[in-house]
């Protein structure tokens, strides 16, 4: 993938990653909407995966629920491949957004 071609990088079926996040953080659908400073019904979009979450969207979500955006985008792909958590590489990616072990 070329640099500048990240930008346009989306990331589907993950929706219940990112409902799963925003449950944690203690926060409704309307709350964290109006927190992102979006309509209504985005965020349920995005939760229920009728939009792909671009890595833009990714980086607003983990701000406003206090997370890094690494972190949200392994957690996001662990999600989508499932097979991910268990192998090396899933491993490696663990270990570099999260060196201490903890969260």
């Amino acid at each position: 993938m070329n640099p500048s071609d990240a930008g346009n990088l989306k990331l589907t079926g993950v929706g219940r990653t990112i409902r799963q996040l925003r449950e944690q953080a203690g926060l409704s659908q309307a709350e964290l909407s109006r927190r992102l400073g979006w309509a209504a019904g985005k965020l349920s979009k995005y939760e229920t995966n009728h939009l792909a979450l671009s890595l833009e969207v990714i980086e607003e979500i983990a701000r406003v629920l206090e997370q890094r955006p690494d972190v949200v985008v392994l957690r996001c792909l662990q999600h989508r491949y499932p097979a991910l958590g268990t192998s090396e590489v899933g491993r490696l990616l663990e270990a570099m957004v999260n060196p201490s072990g903890r969260e």
